[in-house]
């Protein structure tokens, strides 16, 4: 690599780690679970996306205060969504309804 090509890739590489994986479109379940965790790798605030989500505050609170690692705290509200225990029935979770949810905590 020359000079010029290196130090793009080094300014470049935190946008190229930060990419999500896959994840399918159509509705999602808890067999999605692994999906989404790689999905959400690198959203770290859980609690606002799961109020995005539509999960209850109450139920957020309860995972954080049993929960002491974020990564933890996360799959625990990513299984609340993904079980579609969420305050109003706005039908079944979705990847458009995840990636709606990031937009407005982003």
């Amino acid at each position: 690599l020359d000079d010029i090509t290196l130090i793009d890739y080094i300014r470049d590489r935190p946008t190229l780690t930060k990419e999500r994986s896959p994840l399918p479109y159509g509705d999602l379940s808890l067999l999605h679970l692994r999906d989404v965790i790689n999905f959400l790798k690198y959203e770290n605030d859980w609690f606002n996306l799961g109020l995005q989500l539509g999960i209850h505050y109450s139920i957020l609170q309860k995972i954080a205060q049993e929960n002491a690692k974020v990564d933890d705290c996360k799959r625990e509200m990513i299984v609340h969504w993904l079980n579609n225990d969420v305050i109003d029935d706005c039908g079944p979770p979705t990847k458009t309804k995840l990636i709606y949810a990031l937009q407005r905590v982003n």
